[in-house]
């Protein structure tokens, strides 16, 4: 699994290391503005993967999706395409055929759909994608986004933020969420992986918990989400957050809390960067990715 990681060296692993402290998992709930609006700020996923059963049907449809080509590797038991920002020191992912499996559940990645939904929007359903909720804003202060599944199964939302951008400076993903069935004991155990309090509110609604970077502007950042019909899953879309600590150290605190590691550290390609999974207290499976 190395290997597959080699081309993505040349991204540069910045932000600084989330502090430890001792506090509860909820801090007290306040109004959480989200800012998709690219910047040099903080972040708190590193990447992504979308899995495919079909590459080539795959890769198609995101391309056609995206108006854009994706770059494709192969090798053995292992193939991807790169979404078009994985080389410019954004937040970006893949569509990867490997043993992964795409599916419904799991983490909701919003992708990037540039300033308006309707002409992405347009280019899915002519791809083959099909709409699963039409165009809604994302609350408090999230623009508009969509939901639909793409010709692997996944479930994918598309988002445009309502503040204007500066094209070149704008990451593949705003926003991500992950799935929880409780909400209380999934704060408490990524405040206990993560070493920090996420703080609670809601996202259209439903209650959920914000992590560090989710008021920053600029940030590309996510929440826990209580959702009734958002289950979490050990299939469909992988988010890797950031990890700037040694992750064995890291592996050892999800153990504690009541999770387990599905994938031990593994470094990519010949560069000073590791990645792992996880599944976290809700049964999803979840990455880190980092300098150690």
């Amino acid at each position: 699994m190395q290997i597959r990681w080699a081309c993505f060296g040349c991204l540069l692993l910045l932000l600084a290391c989330h502090a430890q402290r001792k506090a509860p998992a909820l801090a007290e709930p306040v109004s959480i503005p989200m800012h998709p609006v690219p910047a040099a700020s903080g972040k708190d996923i590193e990447w992504f993967e979308l899995p495919a059963t079909d590459m080539d049907r795959a890769q198609t449809f995101y391309e056609q999706l995206l108006g854009s080509r994706l770059e494709r590797l192969e090798f053995p038991g292992v193939q991807m395409a790169f979404l078009p920002r994985y080389h410019r020191q954004r937040v970006s992912g893949a569509v990867v055929r490997t043993s992964y499996l795409p599916g419904p559940a799991g983490t909701l990645l919003y992708l990037n759909a540039g300033k308006e939904l309707g002409p992405m929007q347009a280019r899915m359903l002519a791809a083959g994608g099909r709409l699963i909720q039409p165009p809604a804003t994302l609350t408090p202060g999230g623009g508009q986004y969509l939901l639909f599944e793409d010709t692997e199964g996944n479930t994918v939302a598309l988002h445009s933020p309502m503040a204007d951008r500066n094209e070149a400076d704008m990451h593949d993903l705003h926003w991500f969420e992950i799935p929880v069935t409780d909400l209380e004991r999934a704060a408490d155990f990524y405040a206990k992986v993560l070493g920090y309090p996420l703080v609670s509110g809601e996202v259209n609604g439903y209650p959920a918990a914000f992590l560090a970077h989710a008021a920053e502007p600029g940030s590309a950042s996510g929440a826990l989400v209580q959702h009734p019909l958002r289950k979490p899953s050990q299939i469909g879309p992988i988010a890797f957050l950031y990890c700037a600590e040694d992750q064995d150290r890291v592996h050892a605190r999800i153990v504690q809390a009541g999770g387990s590691i599905v994938l031990a550290k593994t470094r990519i390609g010949d560069v000073d960067a590791y990645y792992s999974l996880f599944l976290d207290s809700e049964g999803n499976r979840v990455g880190l990715q980092g300098p150690r």
